[in-house]
């Protein structure tokens, strides 16, 4: 069992402490308490990332991690694909049972609190700051960490600004699509949901078999087809075929995301890495749709599908270098030692 100051540990009470959120949001009749309540769940949700990519490194074995996680994906795209089909027929025409729902999270993240309390992790690194930011010195002192978060602003931003227009791309008649409700849900989230599925253990398997950077690469190329196929489409087949695309991107994406701080973070440093790249994650996800919308607005989606595309190829060119540096590939060993000169 973990000790009183693990990594799990930490997991748990964010998790029990997000529950009590969603249980107030659920139970108490007014709007304050449900944003309150919202609230907190929602930013405990989003705090146990980074732990849970350090209790990830800890115990799963370097040359099986991506394969390992990837089934976990798996697992968690059934349940959002079974449960947000659930939830929607539950909800449907009565919205006044939201309540219900609000406690089926508060009830999910009390269990999750008990089965993360029984992983075994490693004892929590002592600080001599409290501060929240303390992890940002990790962007002024590591080199290759520093460059790859501005790879991943540049393919982020660029994903995230056309992954918010697909709905009323879709569905708006001034684009001159107007699909119904049905065909939107099915080519912005079933489709996607479908490739992502399959393709998820592909990716996972590369993730732990080529080198990093290689994989990087192909995800944004295949990210940018996405994008192209699915703005240029004039007919409903290529649309499915960008939503695939998209999909399979995705899952290489998340794959990526989550794991590739453990390949090169200092010892006992992963959470550290994985705080900065989710705060900065979260940046990009807010500011992203917003600057895409705008820019719509001014230059109509298609210029817009060029300048993502654009963003995506920039990130790549970063990349190559980092190639070149790095010809071949040793599960485990610290990527920041394996790209200096």
């Amino acid at each position: 069992p973990p000790g009183p100051r693990c990594h799990t540990s930490a997991l748990a009470v964010l998790c029990a402490v997000g529950g009590g959120g969603f249980a107030v949001a659920a139970v108490l009749p007014w709007l304050e308490a449900y944003l309150a309540g919202s609230i907190l769940g929602t930013a405990c949700m989003s705090a146990v990332f980074p732990l849970v990519i350090q209790m990830t490194h800890d115990n799963y074995p370097a040359s099986e991690r991506g394969q390992l996680f990837s089934r976990s994906v798996l697992v968690r795209i059934a349940v959002v694909v079974g449960f947000g089909f659930a939830a929607g027929t539950f909800l449907d025409g009565h919205y006044d049972r939201y309540p219900w729902l609000l406690g089926s999270f508060a009830a999910a993240m009390f269990v999750s609190a008990f089965t993360l309390s029984r992983c075994p992790s490693t004892p929590l690194p002592l600080s001599d700051t409290i501060s929240p930011l303390v992890g940002l010195r990790l962007v002024r002192e590591d080199d290759t960490f520093r460059l790859l978060l501005v790879v991943w602003m540049f393919i982020g931003f660029g994903n995230l600004m056309m992954l918010a227009l697909r709905v009323p791309y879709l569905a708006e008649p001034q684009f001159g699509f107007a699909y119904s409700a049905a065909i939107v849900a099915l080519l912005t989230s079933v489709m996607p949901a479908v490739s992502r599925f399959f393709m998820s253990m592909v990716w996972g398997r590369l993730f732990d078999r080529v080198n990093f950077f290689k994989l990087r690469l192909a995800i944004n190329i295949v990210f940018m087809l996405g994008i192209f196929t699915f703005y240029y489409a004039q007919s409903l087949p290529m649309f499915i075929v960008g939503a695939m695309l998209f999909g399979a991107a995705a899952g290489g994406g998340e794959i990526a995301w989550s794991l590739w701080v453990t390949k090169f973070a200092q010892p006992g440093k992963v959470a550290d890495y994985m705080a900065v790249h989710t705060f900065l994650t979260g940046v990009r996800g807010v500011a992203a749709p917003f600057v895409g919308f705008a820019a719509m607005a001014t230059l109509g989606v298609h210029t817009l599908t060029l300048v993502a595309m654009g963003l995506i190829v920039t990130s790549c060119l970063i990349l190559v270098p980092l190639i070149r540096r790095q010809p071949a590939f040793t599960p485990g060993q610290p990527m920041t030692e394996e790209v200096q000169d």
